[in-house]
């Protein structure tokens, strides 16, 4: 069954979290996660919003505080700004006290800097070649869309900096860059969105929902998810 987070009702109260991705998804009427990967929500969250922050909300978490950990002073930059991930992450960069830096096609600028970055076409378009850390999809799925971004990243990467990937959590390479990729096997997914649901209550982020569907709509909003935008000019679709 599809579906990796959700919202609901448990014992009177709500709460929200993701699924295991070795069982069945959310997209059903009741849906069954273990108890360290949900968290209650509090007064001031909608379902919506809470739900919206659970795998987007924890993959930009990861990137930038626990891998990254990127704090006041620093230069992020975020590929794909306006995607799910890209929005948090600029936002969670923001409130750590970062210059944040997106790509993201010229229709989406004004969105990105909305959110608290300075909003490119390209790398050398604000002379990145220094930066602390990148944030950006998981390249497999994405060399091909972002291979013009990723080829200057690797660029920018060799001026030096810090690195911490999952495989090298000490940081010891040269150049920084996180990826956002799969975390269900990063354990602690619960203290995460207490974290996120704090910071989004006191109004540090705002979780980016677009629009909403009844649970009889349910395949309308699958369509909805499954239209791909239209390719930009630069390549880049967000």
């Amino acid at each position: 069954m599809l579906g990796r987070d959700c919202a609901g009702e448990l014992e009177g109260g709500l709460v929200a979290g993701v699924s295991d991705p070795r069982t069945d998804g959310t997209h059903a009427e009741y849906a069954l996660l273990p108890a360290d990967q949900a968290a209650p929500i509090p007064e001031g969250l909608s379902p919506e919003e809470a739900a919206s922050l659970c795998v987007t909300g924890i993959s930009a978490y990861i990137a930038l505080v626990e891998t990254a950990r990127v704090s006041g002073g620093h230069r992020v930059l975020v590929h794909a700004g306006a995607g799910g991930v890209g929005s948090v992450a600029i936002q969670i960069a923001r409130q750590l006290g970062c210059e944040v830096f997106a790509t993201a096609s010229p229709p989406n600028h004004d969105y990105c800097r909305s959110l608290g970055a300075v909003a490119v076409d390209r790398l050398q378009d604000a002379g990145l070649h220094h930066r602390d850390a990148a944030v950006r999809r998981d390249p497999r799925h994405h060399r091909r869309r972002y291979a013009p971004a990723l080829a200057e990243d690797a660029q920018a990467r060799r001026h030096g900096g810090r690195a911490r990937r999952r495989s090298d959590p000490q940081g010891e390479r040269s150049g920084a860059t996180t990826s956002a990729t799969p975390w269900s096997t990063c354990g602690r997914p619960a203290e995460r969105l207490l974290q996120l649901f704090q910071w989004a209550t006191s109004g540090i982020i705002k979780p980016q929902v677009t629009q909403r569907f009844k649970p009889e709509e349910a395949g309308k909003g699958v369509r909805h998810l499954r239209i791909r935008p239209r390719k930009r000019e630069n390549g880049y679709p967000f």
